[in-house]
């Protein structure tokens, strides 16, 4: 059933949902972002605080470079997901979109159309 939800588009409708979704800026509490806006400026400061460490990073073959900056933001997400470190909850915010009255309703009409549709192909 999971690989029909994805087939049919499903997945990343709610995908799409969820990181357009506004949230208070970590940096800003008088302003929003989108959770997608939010992860790509978490990036931002990552690789900056990387070249601001080691400058030569500029300079090293890309494919390496590439590998260290893609480590780095790795550790860095688990310890955003699990830490909250930066503001942005991402493990409970994913949850509770996914959670939220209306998602779980929209999850569920699909799956039952899902379901009404294997049904009367058999």
């Amino acid at each position: 059933m999971a690989e029909l939800f994805k087939k049919h588009g499903y997945l990343d409708k709610l995908k799409n949902e969820i990181i357009t979704k506004h949230i208070n800026d970590p940096n800003d509490e008088t302003k929003t972002m989108t959770l997608e806006e939010a992860v790509k400026q978490e990036v931002k400061r990552v690789v900056h605080n990387m070249v601001k460490e080691d400058e030569t990073l500029i300079f090293k073959n890309r494919g390496t470079t590439t590998a260290l900056i893609e480590t780095q933001i790795s550790k860095d997400n688990y310890q955003l997901l699990h830490n909250d470190t930066s503001g942005i909850d991402i493990h409970n915010f994913v949850k509770d979109s996914i959670q939220h009255e209306e998602s779980s309703n929209s999850i569920m009409e699909h799956l039952k159309e899902l379901m009404e549709n294997k049904d009367a192909k058999n």
